[in-house]
């Protein structure tokens, strides 16, 4: 088993073990099985094919880069983190353990236009520096030979990181069969039915991964977020639109209110 960083995280995991996981329901798993396929199926037609080691939102091969960039998009538009993430890089010259001693004002500077840049830069050298006192340099190769459990455990023992960002490091630079739950993701999915009300943001990272089947993770990963971007957005959905009209509760309850009252 990979040792945590540090005692914090691990105390807290320790905490977060004890209590009993919200879990799907048998007659929701077999509602997603079912289902689910037929979603991604309907969603691959309109996005396309993600093939495996294919990333379409930007995201990165290797696991360092990948924590840096997920990092920048927290709370952050996507043009603004698809500026900084080459901004900051060029300010290293690619090499993130120079982040460390880099003059704060350069690297703020770089990460001004993404917003929130001093919380940025303290989070990321933060996650920096226990892996570069570990592994002797600030690396997540070491992360490749662990098991997926393993992997996230590590991860989620640095500062700032919680299953979202670790799951899209496994996810996009290791090809692992893990679900990264997003807002995009979580939106639609609970439109269609999947996220009970009682499953708060925190529980339904677990609960929306135990649901997809691993086979169609990341291609459900990836297309939500397309799908939940341009057709199912916070304010205002096209549910008309929308090609998982037929199979979305939420969709079609919202379609029906709005249809006129027929003649007298």
């Amino acid at each position: 088993m990979a040792e945590p960083f540090g005692d914090r995280k691990s105390s807290r995991q320790s905490k977060r073990s004890t209590r009993k996981p919200l879990v799907p329901s048998k007659r929701l798993l077999k509602r997603a099985a079912e289902i689910l396929p037929e979603v991604e199926r309907r969603l691959r037609q309109v996005y396309g094919v993600v093939p495996e080691g294919h990333a379409p939102l930007g995201n990165k091969h290797n696991p360092l880069d990948e924590l840096v960039y997920i990092q920048l998009s927290v709370r952050t538009r996507e043009s603004a983190y698809q500026d900084t993430y080459p901004s900051i890089r060029r300010v290293v010259s690619g090499v993130w353990e120079r982040l460390l001693s880099v003059p704060d004002d350069e690297a703020l500077a770089a990460l001004e236009s993404g917003g929130m840049a001093r919380v940025k830069l303290d989070r990321l050298r933060k996650q920096l520096a226990p892996l570069r006192d570990r592994f002797g340099r600030a690396t997540l190769a070491p992360l490749r030979s662990m098991s997926t459990e393993d992997a996230e455990e590590l991860l989620r023992s640095l500062p700032g990181v919680g299953p979202k960002v670790a799951r899209c490091v496994l996810l996009y630079s290791l090809d692992r069969e893990v679900f990264p739950v997003d807002s995009h993701c979580r939106r639609v999915l609970a439109r269609l039915g999947f996220l009970p009300s009682r499953v708060d943001i925190k529980a339904s990272h677990d609960f929306l991964q135990a649901l997809v089947p691993r086979e169609l993770r990341r291609s459900l990963h990836v297309n939500l977020i397309h799908h939940g971007r341009q057709v199912c957005t916070p304010v205002a959905p096209m549910c008309d639109d929308c090609q998982l009209l037929s199979l979305c509760i939420t969709g079609i309850r919202t379609v029906r209110n709005r249809a006129p009252d027929p003649p007298m």
